[in-house]
């Protein structure tokens, strides 16, 4: 019941952990932007911030995306049109198509590939080292307009260096 070498293989996962219930080993696979910050290519803000996205886009299209078990204290009349009008105003935010693009596209694709797509996308290469910076280079700004956009980043801790006190 576990899986196979190839499947391994092919995709990023965490160690395996066993369930109290069962006593078997347990995978889990890793998003494309879990990845990436595990290799240290976006920050944890910025992985919050993908995160959110995430929710408010499954949210629009219907999903109960309600953590923990579900109970909310003010519970949502109309949670669809709530979580639309987040995603439109987080597009407003990113204000570029491309970026904004780029965002959806690393959200909902699971691919190692899909950083190197993003940027044979964005630019005209024929080389995947090349590819693969561009498409990161798109997906850390999008990502870090919507850190600053939800409040996870303000504009001064951006601007500091990281090893100023």
């Amino acid at each position: 019941m576990e899986p196979t070498v190839e499947w391994l293989a092919r995709y990023v996962h965490e160690t395996p952990t066993l369930d109290q219930k069962t006593n078997r080993q347990a995978y889990r696979k890793l998003s494309l932007l879990e990845q990436l910050r595990k290799r240290d290519e976006i920050t944890a803000e910025q992985l919050r911030a993908a995160d959110k996205l995430e929710k408010h886009y499954f949210g629009s299209l219907g999903h109960d995306v309600r953590s923990d078990d579900g109970y909310t204290p003010d519970p949502l009349e109309y949670p669809q049109a709530y979580h639309a009008d987040k995603l439109r105003r987080a597009a407003a935010a990113v204000a570029s198509p491309r970026l904004w693009g780029a965002l959806m596209v690393a959200i909902m694709n699971d691919s190692p590939r899909t950083v190197e797509r993003i940027g044979f996308t964005a630019r005209a290469t024929k080389r995947r080292e090349i590819a693969r910076a561009t498409g990161l280079e798109i997906i850390n700004t999008g990502l870090e307009l919507l850190t600053l956009h939800w409040g996870f980043l303000t504009h001064e801790k951006l601007a500091k260096p990281p090893n100023a006190a």
